[in-house]
C-alpha cells in the first residue's frame, strides 16, 4: 500500500497540474479525478476514513465539473454516481446515516434514467442495483422499515427483470441472495415472522441454483450458511424446532 501510494500521489501530481494548465478540458479533470478515486480507496484499505472522505469528496467535485462542461456525456454523468456512492459508503461507515442516505437518495433518480436510456448496458443495471440496496441499507439504519422494505422490493424487482433476459447471468442472481435475506429480515423485524421465512427460502433457492452450476464456489456457500441461520432463528420463533435444527445442521 505504501508504493501504491506514492506512485498516485507521482500521478496525482501530474493531473494535477495538467487540470492547472488547462481547468476546462472535462478529460484532464476525469484523469485527477481517478487519482482521488484511488488515494480514496487506499484510505479506506487503511482504516482513514476521513482521508477516504476527503479524497472522494475532491473526487465527487471534480465529477461535478466535468458533468457541468459537458452535461450530455454518459461517462462523465456515471462519475458522479460513482463519486456519490462512495462517498455515501464512507459516511456509512462513520454511522452518518442521514448524511449517507442523501446521497443515494441523489444517486437513484440519475441512475434509473440512465438505466432506462440504455438498457443493454450492465454497468448502468448494476450500479442501480447497488444504489438500490444503499438505499434500502440506509432507511433500514434511520429506522425507517416500510421505506426499506418497499427499496428492497423494487432491487428485487428489478433483478428478477435482468434474469428474464438472461437466466445464465450468475452475478445479478448473487445479488437476489443478500438481497432477499434483507427483505427476510425487514419483515421478521416488521412482525411479519412467516414472510421473513419465505423470503429466505427464496434466497436459498437462488443459492442452491448457483452451487448447481459451481458447487465448490465459497463465496456461494457462505451466502446460503448466512440464510440458514436467519431461517432457523425464525423457525425457532415459531416453534418449528425440528426444521429450525435441519437448517443449521446443513
Amino acid at each position: 500500500l505504501d508504493t501504491a501510494q506514492r506512485l498516485y500521489r507521482e500521478a496525482a501530481a501530474g493531473t494535477a497540474e495538467a487540470v492547472e494548465r488547462d481547468p476546462g478540458d472535462p478529460q484532464r479533470l476525469f484523469d485527477h479525478a481517478q487519482n482521488m478515486y484511488h488515494f480514496g480507496e487506499l484510505a479506506r484499505d487503511r482504516g482513514d476514513p476521513k482521508a477516504a472522505e476527503t479524497a472522494y469528496r475532491e473526487y465527487k467535485r471534480l465529477a461535478d465539473q466535468m458533468v457541468e462542461i459537458e452535461p450530455d456525456n454518459l461517462k462523465y454523468r456515471m462519475e458522479v454516481q460513482y463519486a456519490r456512492e462512495n462517498l455515501g459508503i464512507v459516511l456509512f461507515n462513520q454511522r452518518r446515516y442521514a448524511e449517507a442516505a442523501a446521497l443515494f437518495e441523489g444517486a437513484l433518480g440519475p441512475i434509473e434514467s440512465l438505466a432506462a436510456l440504455d438498457p443493454q448496458n450492465s454497468a448502468y443495471q448494476r450500479e442501480r442495483a447497488t444504489i438500490l440496496s444503499w438505499v434500502a441499507q440506509s432507511q433500514w439504519v434511520l429506522g425507517r422499515l416500510d421505506a426499506a422494505i418497499r427499496v428492497r422490493q423494487r432491487q428485487i424487482s428489478f433483478l428478477e427483470q435482468q434474469l428474464k433476459g438472461d437466466a445464465s447471468d450468475v452475478l445479478v442472481r448473487e445479488k437476489l441472495i443478500p438481497a432477499r435475506r434483507s427483505l427476510g429480515l425487514l419483515l421478521t423485524q416488521r412482525g411479519n415472522v412467516e414472510g421473513g421465512v419465505e423470503q429466505f427460502n427464496l434466497a436459498l433457492d437462488e443459492a442452491h441454483r448457483l452451487m448447481s452450476v459451481e458447487p465448490t464456489n465459497s463465496v456461494w456457500q457462505e451466502l446460503a450458511a448466512t440464510v440458514r441461520l436467519e431461517l432457523a432463528s425464525n423457525l425457532i420463533s415459531l416453534r418449528r424446532g425440528e426444521e429450525a435444527a435441519r437448517e443449521v445442521a446443513a
